[in-house]
């Protein structure tokens, strides 16, 4: 295996810790974006040739520094360009914390767990089409069910490869969807509908019919527009392919359940918002709605808030 290396600089405050934390829980089954023994590990596949990229801070939350590594068989300037690319775009945000920091200080609720959070970042899925999958496999479905499916898929569709007796998982590109079809896909316990959506936007990127990753350059409104228009994909879709691939700080699911039960409870005290009241009440923390979702969210999943 050949190695190479280099250092990144992420915009302070940046906590390394919990910002891959936050994003290897966000899929749960922690095949593909793994963290251990304080480094963060994840296995990219370039055209059917796999690289093993590790990341491990070596700075502080001030003075922040990431060393990078990327192994393979053979590691081109290309292929160590494309890995730490990918790396970059997922882990870094050049977001500008103070701002929402100082939006957030006199909100009661908020306030204490920004405070435990400082310096998460919100983390990114690496291409359009991988949060495009699971946005449709955790539609209308329980968190918990959708992790298992999620780990079916890995299973099932992931390249694969083993490092001192651990194996790494891949997320499936279009190319190792579609030889299954549709009965893949049921057999992991999709429906037959969310089978059909996933199938077809994977045959349209493999074909060159779409370019999921070009919305990256469009405004939000181009993006949900282009994004509607593909079958499966309603506002929620739109709202978590706005935070988790394009990284948009603005973006925010009202329709989402537990948000809507989350907030109501906290701000309310009452059991539920729909989703127009919360989209009114969201803007109060509006440039910076995507954030607001992070924070919650991963407060969430560290038990400091229950859902």
């Amino acid at each position: 295996m050949q190695r190479r290396t280099s250092t990144i600089t992420p915009q302070p405050p940046y906590d390394f810790g919990l910002t891959v934390e936050y994003l290897a829980s966000f899929q749960g089954e922690r095949r593909v974006d793994v963290v251990e023994d304080g480094q963060y590990r994840r296995l990219f596949d370039l055209n059917g040739r796999l690289f093993l990229a590790g990341v491990r801070s070596v700075g502080t939350v001030e003075r922040p520094e990431l060393d990078v590594t990327v192994e393979g068989e053979s590691v081109s300037d290309a292929d160590f360009h494309a890995v730490s690319q990918a790396l970059e775009w997922t882990l870094i945000s050049a977001v500008p914390l103070d701002q929402f920091y100082a939006l957030v200080s006199k909100d009661q609720v908020l306030a204490p767990v920004v405070d435990q959070l400082y310096g998460l970042h919100p983390a990114r899925t690496p291409t359009v089409f991988e949060a495009f999958v699971h946005a449709i496999m955790g539609q209308q479905i329980a968190n918990s069910v959708a992790r298992i499916i999620r780990a079916a898929m890995l299973e099932s569709y992931s390249p694969t490869l083993s490092v001192n007796g651990r194996t790494y998982y891949a997320f499936p590109g279009p190319a190792d969807i579609m030889p299954q079809g549709i009965p893949g896909l049921r057999g992991i316990k999709l429906s037959n509908r969310k089978a059909e959506y996933i199938l077809d936007v994977a045959t349209a990127l493999h074909r060159g019919d779409l370019d999921l990753d070009g919305l990256r350059d469009l405004p939000d409104e181009a993006v949900a527009e282009r994004l509607l228009a593909l079958r499966g994909v309603g506002r929620w879709t739109v709202e978590w392919l706005l935070i988790r691939a394009l990284g948009r700080l603005n973006g925010f699911p009202s329709g989402d359940l537990a948000l809507q039960r989350v907030i109501a409870r906290f701000y309310f005290d009452t059991e539920r918002l729909s989703e127009q009241e919360l989209e009114q009440f969201s803007q109060r923390w509006a440039p910076w709605r995507s954030l607001f979702t992070t924070y919650l969210f991963a407060a969430i999943r560290k038990g400091m808030i229950k859902p």
